[in-house]
């Protein structure tokens, strides 16, 4: 039985759809849904800088926003136990190395982030950690 769902956020429209589907695996599981970002340290994609410099927010604010609408999104489809993390690092290492830390049974993601390639071919990073891993992953698109 799967008792911990990982979600991979980064503030796109398909992540933000993929906190939706995991906020309700997460109810019928009656699942703990761990909420996980990751700052690579590289320029923030245009939409994301944009809003940044709309809202006045620094680079760590935005990050703490991608989590704040991934947790607002999944309560409202009815998640209830959710921690949440901000970590360093490439977001596909970031994500199979919190799966595993956490003990995720299951990841659920966007199909692509913020990639102008985007519906021609699956996102690099949901790519990454679906070869990556072992583990069932969810991809919403």
């Amino acid at each position: 039985m799967i008792d911990k769902l990982l979600l991979a956020a980064d503030g796109s429209d398909r992540s933000i759809r993929a906190a939706e589907t995991a906020g309700e695996l997460a109810s019928r599981l009656n699942a703990k849904l761990v909420i996980v970002t990751a700052d690579d340290g590289s320029p923030l994609p245009d939409q994301l800088q944009a809003f940044a410099e709309a809202e006045d927010l620094s680079r760590g604010q935005i990050f703490e926003s991608i989590i704040a609408s991934s947790r607002a999104r999944a309560e409202e489809a009815g998640a209830g136990s959710i921690d949440t993390k901000i970590l360093d690092g490439d977001p596909a290492e970031v994500i199979l190395d919190a799966a595993a830390r956490v003990g995720a049974g299951l990841i659920v993601m966007g199909s692509h982030g913020f990639s102008a390639v985007g519906e021609l071919v699956m996102g690099s990073v949901s790519h990454a950690v679906m070869r990556g891993t072992d583990l069932p992953c969810v991809v919403s698109h």
